[in-house]
């Protein structure tokens, strides 16, 4: 008999709590807040037809209904019996602790609104601002809201909801460039589960990243985990993986499902998080690689003829705001016309001096990594010296109030430049110091955030900027990050102040950098002190550096007692490091003993690195039985250095099953480094399927790898596999593949590989260029193309061509816009032009530039003490 059945004791436990309930008289959300148990929970225990509830739940229960909890206990422990174990809350009985007094996170979807999921908001027909607070009418769209057209990414997004909506737990996040209706889509998507009971949560308070931390434990079944710009949540310099972590749990485990995670992503922070990492490099972002391994659908920043026709239909069946943006959108931008681009960027070119200040501060801060949520006494504070000496002398008295009130009035719909912001206290762990709150906030609107990423790449704020982040900003996360920012241009002593800001709010990370720059500008006591203090205050790092000092200096006893003190605390890495050290001195003796005694406290460093002690030495089988034990404890390199050995040793098949295995988790390259050891023994069939496989899990230049082992290159099977590579995404393909049409005449195919290789090699488009004959008409035109399109390659072989035609001043502008396009080197490359020419003045001024990009070229022998905000040379300057 099933747990449906209407004489089974599972239908009687829910009668009799459904009569408990209507003799009590409470509504759902009063008997919630009686019980504190979360609608869903109440849902699954009353009239979830399949659902058993926890004894916890039934305990509640009959405390407030007045019912016998014996009797319900009995009904429901046969009810258990029958159905396996299973609760109402998914879980195991004879085997999880129940969960019911957790606190619930999210609402319903039926009472979300999508503005406040940061939906971006349409002008109303009329132009005007819509009322705020809007809630779903009864078509079930916001009235603000145009039509909505389906694209090509919202199949996939159906899927994974029809899934979820069916039991199945599913994770999906859409990419794409600000304002290309990423999270419409998953608004539309998720509206379909609202009339059936699922809720709908957004952490973002404190902060988006401390919000997932905290809440991700408490996530019941049947609810939408929404992470909008995900890159908040994974950014995180202490959360990031903990999050993806918790995420990856969540999906997985049966008793909390079913579960939705959908969040969005810009194309660069998504190729952040998946690029593969080598064995031999740190891996920061593994476990955000191995949560959206598959489960990435990119969004088109513009709409096809098929989407251009079911918009046409929408508007002439009356849809005023669409009609109105297919009016005035080019090139099938439909999506940012109503996202107010155009009237965005409009309102920031025509700003008044005082409000384009502060949105230069805006867009400095968030692409040097300070939270949205910006304080309007830092903006208006760091806006000074973005002003011009004119300027400034003026500005009205009360410009910092005219300025913002120009920004913060709608440009589009309700869509401001400076959006207002509800003001939130500032919470911290306990122990840490409290900022008292940060006062009135606001965000700038994503595409000027994106905007001011591209033009202000080469910009290095002014004084005023760090004086108002030292002052105003109290966010640990955040002090760190724009230390960081001005550690990297060259601005010693403000990221040597907010580094030891930071530190002394909490942050122990941040005092061990503020060490390491002080060890830079020659202090090496000072910079010891602070070491200790931060070894005292839990960072690792730091017991790691003045373990290696006292190795390096031959204190080998001082360093052994100290990295024995550390595994005696619990944190063996300590021992690993200087096993390490002692193996690189020639000491493998002792090396070994260290690396036993790591790896016997389960460390999976050495453990690793005891492995590959043995495979050297020709102990296969204990490496390998090493290598399995410490890829369980999470050391993805042994996995790969495993796959090769088992591959050498001729278990061919194993080792393929581990490669997939691997690339399932987001190490697609073991796969495509397998498929180059079967070319070179010959078997090319099966390395061409391999490194197919690794092009398909993510790895797009694993057939550029087998074709360019390839002998002759010439041969039509490694063309072929290149031109295959090519299309799989591969920019070294494309690259390749430019020299080798162009030399065969096919001029056509190698510019168009050219302009696909482009958008990730800066140089391919300039390669062309120069096998064509830079300085020929032919090559110029196509640099100048190439220019116009923004390419950094162009702009900076443009740059070169300027200055030895002897135009300075076009090669430094070219070179400059070379470098807010990503392309730093050009400076660099101008300024040794000029240095070798004797031109040390000018060669200073590019050097100075480049360190505004935060390409410092030999900046600590150029210029010891650092630069000042302005970018002259700093004097000595006390470290305290």
């Amino acid at each position: 008999m099933d747990g449906q059945d209407e004489q089974g004791p599972l239908s009687e436990l829910k009668r009799e709590l459904k009569r408990g309930q209507e003799t009590a008289g409470l509504g759902r959300d009063q008997l919630a807040a009686r019980t504190g148990l979360s609608p869903t929970t109440l849902h699954n225990a009353i009239n979830h037809p399949g659902r058993v509830p926890s004894a916890e739940t039934l305990r509640r229960l009959a405390a407030q209904l007045g019912l016998d909890l014996n009797e319900l206990l009995d009904l429901r422990h046969r009810a258990v019996e029958q159905r396996g174990g299973i609760t109402a809350e998914g879980v195991d009985v004879t085997a999880s602790a129940d969960r019911a007094d957790a606190p619930w996170v999210g609402r319903p979807i039926l009472e979300c609104d999508p503005y406040d999921l940061e939906v971006k908001p349409a002008p109303s027909a009329g132009g005007g601002r819509p009322a705020a607070g809007l809630v779903l009418g009864s078509s079930g769209r916001s009235p603000s809201l145009p039509g909505y057209v389906r694209r090509d990414h919202d199949h996939e997004l159906a899927q994974v909801v029809r899934a979820a909506a069916g039991g199945a737990s599913g994770l999906l996040f859409l990419v794409g460039s600000s304002s290309t209706g990423k999270t419409r889509a998953c608004w539309e998507a998720v509206r379909s589960l609202g009339p059936s009971g699922w809720r709908l949560w957004h952490p973002f308070d404190p902060s988006r990243a401390e919000a997932a931390v905290a809440g991700l434990s408490n996530v019941e079944p049947c609810t939408v985990v929404w992470l909008n710009d995900a890159q908040d949540y994974f950014d995180h310099s202490r959360h990031g993986e903990t999050i993806a972590a918790a995420l990856h749990t969540l999906l997985t485990d049966p008793g909390r499902g079913p579960v939705l995670v959908l969040g969005t992503l810009w194309p660069k922070d998504a190729d952040r998080y998946c690029a593969p990492a080598r064995p031999e490099e740190h891996d920061e972002h593994a476990r955000v690689r191995e949560l959206l391994a598959g489960r990435l659908v990119t969004v088109s920043e513009t709409f096809d003829e098929s989407a251009l026709g079911s918009a046409r239909a929408i508007a002439e069946a009356g849809d005023e705001v669409l009609a109105g943006a297919l009016s005035r959108a080019a090139n099938g931008r439909v999506t940012q016309d109503l996202g107010g681009v155009p009237e965005l960027l409009r309102r920031y070119r025509n700003a008044t001096p005082g409000a384009k200040a502060l949105l230069h501060a805006a867009m400095d801060a968030r692409r040097f990594g300070v939270q949205r949520h910006l304080p309007v006494a830092f903006l208006t504070e760091a806006a000074d010296d973005y002003l011009t000496e004119h300027e400034y002398d003026t500005l009205p008295p009360d410009w910092p109030h005219s300025a913002l009130d120009e920004l913060t009035r709608p440009a589009h719909g309700y869509l401001s430049p400076l959006q207002p912001a509800r003001s939130r206290p500032a919470r911290h762990l306990p122990g840490l110091h409290d900022s008292g709150g940060e006062g009135a906030v606001v965000r700038l609107a994503d595409y000027l955030e994106q905007h001011g990423r591209a033009v202000r790449a080469a910009s290095c704020p002014p004084g005023s900027f760090w004086q108002a982040a030292s002052t105003r900003l109290t966010r640990l996360e955040d002090l760190d990050s724009l230390a960081s920012a001005a550690h990297l241009r060259a601005r010693y002593q403000w990221a040597y102040h907010l580094y030891q800001q930071a530190a002394d709010a909490g942050l122990a990370e941040a005092r061990s950098r503020a060490a390491g720059l002080r060890r830079q500008l020659g202090d090496q006591a000072g910079a010891e002190t602070l070491y200790r203090q931060a070894a005292d205050e839990g960072e690792p790092s730091a017991w790691d550096i003045l373990i290696a000092w006292r190795e390096e200096s031959g204190d080998h006893d001082g360093a052994h007692s100290m990295a024995m003190r550390r595994a005696e605390a619990g944190d063996p890495h300590s021992l690993t490091l200087l096993a390490d050290m002692r193996k690189a001195a020639g000491k493998l003796d002792e090396a070994d003993r260290l690396y036993r005694h790591a790896a016997d406290t389960g460390n999976p460093d050495a453990v690793y690195a005891l492995a590959q002690r043995l495979e050297a030495a020709g102990n296969l089988s204990e490496a390998e039985a090493l290598y399995r034990r410490a890829g369980d404890g999470g050391h993805v390199r042994a996995w790969y250095a495993l796959a090769m050995l088992l591959d050498a040793a001729g278990r061919t098949d194993q080792a393929e099953a581990l490669a997939r295995r691997t690339a399932k988790a987001g190490r697609p390259f073991v796969l495509g480094d397998l498929a180059v050891r079967r070319a070179a023994a010959g078997d090319l069939a099966s390395a061409v399927q391999l490194a197919r496989e690794a092009a398909q899990a993510g790895h797009k230049h694993a057939l550029f790898e087998l074709a360019h082992m390839q002998h002759p290159f010439e041969d039509s099977t490694s063309i072929k596999l290149m031109e295959e590579a090519a299309k799989a995404g591969s920019s070294f393909a494309q690259m390749a593949l430019v020299a080798l049409l162009e030399t065969a005449g096919r001029k056509e195919a190698a510019e168009a590989y050219a302009w696909q290789a482009g958008k990730e090699l800066e140089h391919a488009l300039s390669t062309l260029a120069r096998l064509r004959g830079a300085s020929s008409p032919e090559g110029e035109a196509l640099l100048r193309r190439g220019a116009d399109a923004n390419d950094p390659g162009c702009l900076h072989q443009l740059a070169l061509l300027a200055e030895k035609a002897g135009h300075p001043e076009d090669a430094e502008f070219l070179a400059r816009r070379s470098a807010d396009a990503g392309g730093q080197y050009a400076l660099i490359a101008l300024a040794e032009i000029r240095a070798a020419a004797g031109d040390a003045h000018g060669a200073e001024r590019l050097y100075r530039q480049a360190a505004d990009t935060g390409w410092v070229w030999s900046g600590f022998e150029r210029w010891p003490h650092g630069l000042d905000p302005d970018g002259t040379p700093s004097h000595p300057w006390p470290l305290t």
